[in-house]
């Protein structure tokens, strides 16, 4: 693949696969990575020219918990574009926004967005101010475990499904009618 990838950098054209002519392109590409290239070329796992071809313009963007000053603005950001999808108008609490400034962002960029959408839809209101962040994204409402069984009801005649299906294939299999 490094070898195609060089090949349409350094001249422009490519062939699809199974095609018989060549295809001019004028392609200017951004790439991006949280590896060290060096590294990557002395391991063998990425082509030196490759990399020379790549490397017209570097730039070294630190990881999001090394720039706290831009958490808010992204996370306003993501929150504009939700709002706008959605048709609402939610806003971050201050003690949110201070939260989302002193966490630690493992995830960089990514677990931020995924952050304020999760706090978002959490949220019930359309027009509330977000309080409460949920940033742990395997701390969830939602079960898949079987519910407990309470007194049963005489005209209960099965056991209750789980709350979600664990099997969704099964499930619609058990609940087709021929």
């Amino acid at each position: 693949l490094q070898v195609k990838l060089l090949r349409v950098l350094e001249r422009g054209r490519f062939t699809r696969v199974g095609g018989e002519r060549e295809i001019e392109v004028d392609v200017r590409t951004i790439a991006a990575t949280n590896r060290d290239p060096g590294a990557a070329v002395a391991d063998g796992r990425l082509r030196e020219d490759l990399l020379y071809r790549l490397k017209v313009l570097q730039v070294d963007l630190p990881p999001l918990r090394e720039r706290p000053g831009d958490v808010s603005l992204l996370a306003a950001h993501f929150l504009g574009e939700i709002n706008r999808a959605e048709g609402g108008s939610k806003l971050l609490s201050d003690d949110a926004l201070r939260v989302l400034s002193i966490y630690g962002w493992p995830g960089n960029v990514r677990e931020l967005k995924n952050t304020v959408e999760r706090s978002v839809y959490r949220s019930k209101d359309p027009e509330q101010v977000i309080t409460t962040l949920a940033l742990d994204p395997f701390d969830t409402p939602f079960t898949l475990e079987e519910p407990r069984e309470v007194a049963p009801v005489a005209s209960q005649q099965a056991k209750r499904p789980p709350l979600l299906p664990t099997d969704l294939k099964q499930r619609l299999l058990d609940t087709e009618v021929d």
